[in-house]
């Protein structure tokens, strides 16, 4: 139907639709107008609902149609009531459609001063949805809509799970799915970053713990989603990963090698012995699979040797976890919307191998130092509590705007915090929001370091 991203249509587009008398399908419709009566509300739910249950498309509001097919460009209001008339769809949709339904809303303006809605709707295995006011399913069969009859609510039913189970044996071959299993969380990228404090002579004597943090973007369905090798992909993550944020210039994939596998393309931050590369060993990466699924590691970034009088082993700089954590939420949220993928998210974070780690919330004097010196004679030492620990948070990507991301961070630094015996107030401002100065000093500083040559 369209030759180019919907981001990008314009009112030309649209009138083309009109000129060609465009016929309406199971994955096209055309609708006059959004109502905001309850009626309306409920119209809405069951024709968004009824094509995600089908094979997902496109609804257009503000194309009149005639005999199933697009007659006249006439447009909508921008705003329904106070709200634009993006943000009223999603609302409408959240409130009255389980599961939750994954759109993509576009606003194309008219000369005539209204807008065009063009709404995406994806086609995601984990069905059927329902109209909560109605606790019914609809589904869409070519150009009309029906309830859903039993056999057709079965089929769903078992498709779901199928892909359910899909994303559990993906997770148990990253080795996510048991905290208590002894490899929780290694892979052979994750075991490549411990060897990094093993070369620099940073791990403390005795110590014999291989500890790492693992954070993983999971999409509710598991499908080939991404193409790795492609030109487009590549300026996909490029694009992702520069950002803003925080009044600093972040480069989240900074001097990063890319390499390839046969499921997943892998940005890893490498060091060099002597002038040359040393395999497998890198300081940090990311890994992201042809299915959308993301990783991020991190080991010597947010972990090192204490360098007190009294030795304390390695310490766990809690400001360092929550401003990666910061910048990878803020990259994912970028790179899902650039391959389109506006769904359910299980967001991991995953602590390995933590014993005898000590935690702190900031470096002395803030800006001054990057290392904590404790008085242990006067406050013992915060450890964790546990070896292993997996942290989970289920989003929705229309969600993930700059402030949910925040929420985000805060609450699982929180919960991290927690494992050590620690609470973040030493993280926060007097506002009680985190405080960003040591945030900043990580981006400018330890992201941006360059690959590490040892002699």
């Amino acid at each position: 139907m369209f030759t180019k991203p919907l981001a990008e249509i314009d009112e030309k587009d649209l009138q083309a639709l009109v000129n060609h008398k465009e016929q309406e399908s199971a994955e096209l419709e055309f609708k006059r107008e959004i109502e905001s009566t309850d009626k309306g509300k409920k119209k809405l739910a069951k024709h968004v609902s009824a094509m995600a249950n089908a094979n997902g498309g496109i609804i257009i509001f503000g194309i009149e149609e005639k005999d199933s097919k697009a007659d006249k460009l006439i447009g909508i209001d921008e705003m329904v009531g106070d709200q634009p008339v993006g943000e009223f769809v999603n609302n409408v949709l959240i409130s009255r459609v389980r599961p939750r339904l994954a759109v993509q809303p576009q606003t194309v303006k008219l000369a005539n001063g209204k807008v065009v809605l063009v709404l995406q709707v994806s086609r995601i295995p984990y069905r059927p949805h329902m109209v909560l006011a109605e606790n019914v399913y609809y589904v869409r069969h070519n150009c009309s809509v029906a309830l859903a009859d039993e056999h057709e609510v079965r089929a769903m039913v078992l498709e779901s799970k199928s892909s359910s189970d899909d994303v559990k044996e993906f997770l148990k071959k990253r080795n996510l799915d048991d905290k208590d299993k002894e490899n929780f969380a290694l892979t052979l990228l994750a075991e490549g970053m411990w060897e990094v404090l093993s070369i620099l002579g940073e791990v403390p004597e005795g110590y014999e713990g291989k500890p790492f943090v693992l954070f993983a973007s999971c999409p509710r369905h598991l499908e080939e989603r991404i193409d790795i090798a492609s030109a487009d992909f590549a300026s996909d993550v490029y694009q992702s990963s520069h950002f803003d944020l925080l009044d600093c210039h972040v480069e989240f994939l900074n001097h990063a090698r890319k390499s390839t596998t046969s499921d997943s393309v892998r940005f890893s931050k490498l060091i060099y012995k002597n002038g040359k590369e040393i395999p497998v060993a890198s300081e940090r990466y990311v890994e992201i699979f042809r299915n959308g699924y993301v990783e991020r590691g991190l080991c010597r970034s947010i972990l090192d040797k204490d360098t007190s009088p009294k030795d304390l082993g390695l310490l766990f700089h809690i400001s360092f976890f929550v401003a990666d954590f910061w910048a990878y939420m803020t990259f994912i949220s970028q790179l899902y919307r650039k391959i389109g993928y506006f769904d359910e998210l299980n967001i991991m974070i995953a602590l390995s191998n933590m014993k005898g780690v000590t935690a702190h919330a900031f470096a002395d004097g803030k800006l001054n130092a990057y290392h904590t010196h404790w008085h242990t004679d006067i406050h013992p030492p915060p450890t964790a509590q546990e070896n292993n620990v997996l942290i989970e948070k289920p989003v929705i990507l229309s969600e993930l705007g700059s402030a949910r991301i925040e929420e985000i961070v805060k609450d699982v630094a929180g919960r991290v915090a927690n494992h050590f015996d620690q609470t973040i107030d030493e993280c926060l401002d007097e506002e009680g929001n985190i405080d960003k100065e040591l945030l900043r000093f990580y981006y400018n500083k330890i992201l941006h370091y360059p690959p590490l040559n040892i002699a």
